[in-house]
């Protein structure tokens, strides 16, 4: 299983101009429905906002992973904003997010939920590849970036 077999393709947002967290969450929301891959928004919105209030999801320095669990969604399915300037997620670290990577998942999916964000830990690990994602220039080459990443932590370590 892969991370970016989940990724939605039209829901990669690039330089997302919002000015707080819940907008950029109802953003991500709204890419995911209107890509349809949600069946509807107000019941993934809520989660993902209840699970930010409950602990920020900002986890690495400039990125957050809002995830809940969702009826709404039939499969486990990742949305992805670039913001522009940075959004307040009450970050550990007290920094600005500027990568928010959006998972949604059906409630009977917790396993492969669990196991992808196990995956997008180690895929934010990888070294340069924050940068190279804060650089790209299109949603193809952003996906590109983050495939080639994959494809480099199947192999395990270059010597």
């Amino acid at each position: 299983m892969k991370f970016t077999d989940h990724l939605v393709a039209r829901a990669v947002l690039l330089d997302l101009d919002v000015p707080d967290r819940d907008s950029c969450l109802r953003a991500l929301v709204d890419a995911l429905a209107a890509a349809g891959a949600l069946t509807e928004t107000a019941d993934p919105l809520a989660r993902l906002i209840a699970r930010e209030d409950v602990m920020s999801t900002g986890i690495h320095p400039g990125v957050a992973v809002p995830h809940a669990a969702t009826a709404a969604a039939a499969r486990p399915v990742c949305a992805l904003a670039r913001t522009a300037r940075g959004v307040d997620f009450r970050s550990l670290d007290g920094g600005a997010v500027r990568l928010v990577f959006c998972l949604l998942g059906p409630p009977e999916a917790a396993d492969t939920h669990v196991r992808l964000l196990g995956r997008l830990a180690r895929l934010i690990e990888c070294p340069g590849l924050i940068d190279d994602l804060l650089a790209a220039g299109t949603p193809d080459s952003l996906i590109a970036l983050l495939r080639a990443a994959e494809r480099r932590g199947e192999r395990g370590p270059e010597r």
